[in-house]
């Protein structure tokens, strides 16, 4: 399992050098688009060394587009695997701190109008997702941790598919009844 400290780590690395740390392999895209598609190796997969992760892109005829696009995914994923639904992290949910998180690396502070497309998504996940994993699953005491209101948060969950299930397993580990 990923700790959220390392995880928080390689998303705080500049772009460029969290791709140094992975091995690229490029490979045949497959299914409708021809033969551009179907006889070049646009697809990339980046495999992190350090987690174990990996990340990978079809969809443009790019490759370098596919690069950045697999970059992303990958971040998204590193974000998503340090948190362990139920695996109350700080004890006790009042005692729980966004700022151990902080004091790794400096960071934009958490925002919850960020969409997917916003660089540093994957890094407010992380946060919004520790802040929900160590109050045991309150979105109201999270969110407050976070600086931002109940439904902000929520809106933010909701912007992206995987961390919305991540936050609803979270919801569920403790017996709560999931976000809607």
């Amino acid at each position: 399992m990923i700790t959220p400290a390392a995880a928080w780590t390689w998303l705080a690395l500049d772009p460029d050098a969290l791709l140094k740390q992975c091995r690229q392999s490029r490979f045949q895209g497959s299914g409708p688009g021809g033969q551009k598609r179907n006889r070049v190796y646009s697809g990339v997969r980046l495999s992190h060394a350090a987690s174990g992760l990996t990340g990978e892109c079809v969809d443009s005829r790019a490759s370098a587009r596919n690069v950045g696009e697999a970059l992303a995914r990958l971040r998204l994923s590193l974000a998503l695997e340090a948190i362990e639904p139920g695996s109350n992290l700080e004890g006790t949910g009042e005692s729980a701190d966004i700022g151990d998180l902080a004091k790794l690396a400096e960071g934009p502070a958490f925002r919850a109008a960020a969409n997917p497309a916003h660089a540093d998504f994957p890094r407010f996940a992380l946060r919004a997702l520790y802040a929900l994993e160590s109050r045991r699953g309150q979105s109201a005491p999270a969110a407050a941790a976070l600086g931002c209101t109940a439904s902000a948060l929520t809106r933010f969950l909701k912007a992206d598919k995987a961390v919305w299930a991540k936050a609803r397993e979270v919801r569920m580990a403790y017996g709560l009844h999931p976000l809607k």
